[in-house]
């Protein structure tokens, strides 16, 4: 019997309990650990430990990583010592040759320079600017409707346009210049979130904005539907992305623009409530077959 461990910050989240469900339906053991309650000792040779009891990690035969919810280096390199962990035992382990190869890609500045290299299309003019002197001498000029948006992972979440300067003063006066991206904001109806393997496309989902709102999310309240993705040079450009970054399955944000594309951004820990619910696609099933 295939044994699954699967890594959440957050015990009987919607993810979980899918993944749980999809594994029992499959014949495999299933076990969550939470994130915050691992530890790592080193005694006699260093040991992994859940809520003070060790995790015999070598009886298993698949971990399910979901997003850790970072929140500085520290917690980048406890993560990265589990991730090599489980690489050394033979565990197949979602998206972990990413993490281990290129774990600058968490950042969104890496994902958009990984891209603009590779010559996938990615919005322009987007601007990070590594001091605050830097970011008040761009915004001078900034005559147009630009998103200031986190470096890091979002949903979403803090998010915001600017139409000048002093749009920027009122609303992101708390964030340092090192940590925000801003970039053309491209008037649109709706996005497309793909999900891809490195062979094929899972499915593919639009979101629309609610009233108000610059996001599509549908976490940040978005509508969503299923979308048939025909595009030939997008489904190769989103194979090939998976590729790039080396991944198992990866979220690829987008938005049309006429007869082509632009990516916003990519996704490694895809939430997907309501992609399943759009696309009738099971996600865990998914991922299960890359891995077992």
């Amino acid at each position: 019997m295939q044994r699954v461990l699967y890594f959440t910050p957050v015990i009987g989240s919607y993810a979980m309990k899918r993944f749980e469900e999809e594994a029992k339906k499959m014949g495999f053991g299933f076990k969550a650990i939470q994130y915050k309650h691992i530890s790592l000792e080193f005694n006699k040779k260093a040991e992994f430990k859940y809520k003070g009891k060790k995790i015999d990690l070598k009886k298993s035969d698949i971990a399910v990583l979901r997003n850790p919810k970072f929140k500085d280096s520290k917690d980048h390199v406890f993560f990265d010592i589990l991730l090599n962990h489980l690489n050394s035992l033979n565990i197949k382990t979602t998206n972990v040759h990413l993490f281990l190869n290129l774990g600058s890609a968490r950042d969104k500045l890496f994902q958009y320079y990984l891209l603009e290299k590779n010559n996938f299309p990615i919005i322009k003019p987007t601007y990070f600017l590594n001091s605050n002197y830097l970011l008040a001498e761009k915004l001078k000029n900034i005559n147009s409707s630009f998103i200031v948006k986190p470096r890091n992972e979002s949903r979403g979440v803090d998010i915001f346009k600017i139409e000048n300067r002093m749009d920027f003063i009122e609303r992101g006066k708390d964030y340092l210049a090192r940590d925000i991206l801003i970039q053309k904001f491209i008037p649109n109806k709706f996005d497309l979130r793909v999900i891809c393997t490195r062979k094929k496309i899972i499915g593919t989902m639009s979101r629309s904005a609610k009233e108000g709102s610059v996001v599509n999310n549908f976490s940040a309240g978005g509508s969503i539907e299923n979308y048939e993705l025909k595009d030939k040079k997008i489904i190769k450009d989103c194979l090939e992305i998976c590729k790039l970054f080396q991944c198992d399955y990866l979220g690829i944000d987008i938005i049309l623009t006429g007869k082509k594309y632009l990516i916003l951004e990519v996704n490694f820990f895809c939430d997907f409530k309501g992609f399943e619910r759009a696309t009738e696609v099971n996600f865990p099933k998914e991922i299960f077959s890359i891995l077992k």
